[in-house]
């Protein structure tokens, strides 16, 4: 599989996934490791325009936008599954629990 240039060495792609002290929200252990499988899961490719896309190897899905697709593909995966760290409430993938941390912990005033 093509990861566009992702060699599994460094970073992450954890962009926007940080509470308002900047640590990394959910499985911060285990991100790297997420990140890989879910990359392991795509593949980029080429429209018939030549323009590049991003595969979903489980559905089909497609998309122009590889973070789009990564967040997509998460949501296949069993191993996925985040915890709030500020009420236990689990989340399918990170950006849903994002999104609950955004929506009800920082509209509290928690975050």
């Amino acid at each position: 599989a093509d990861y566009g240039g992702y060699d599994g060495a460094g970073g992450s792609f954890d962009d926007g996934l940080l509470d308002a002290s900047g640590m990394t929200v959910g499985g911060q252990d285990g991100n790297k490791e997420l990140d890989d499988l879910i990359l392991y899961n795509m593949v980029k490719t080429k429209n018939a325009a030549g323009k590049t896309e991003w595969l979903c190897n489980a559905c089909g899905r497609k998309g122009t936008h590889k973070r789009s697709i990564m967040v997509h593909v998460e949501t296949h995966l069993e191993l996925a599954e985040q915890q709030c760290p500020y009420c236990g409430k689990n989340s399918k993938t990170r950006e849903a629990l994002r999104v609950h941390i955004k929506d009800y912990h920082k509209k509290k005033g928690e975050v």
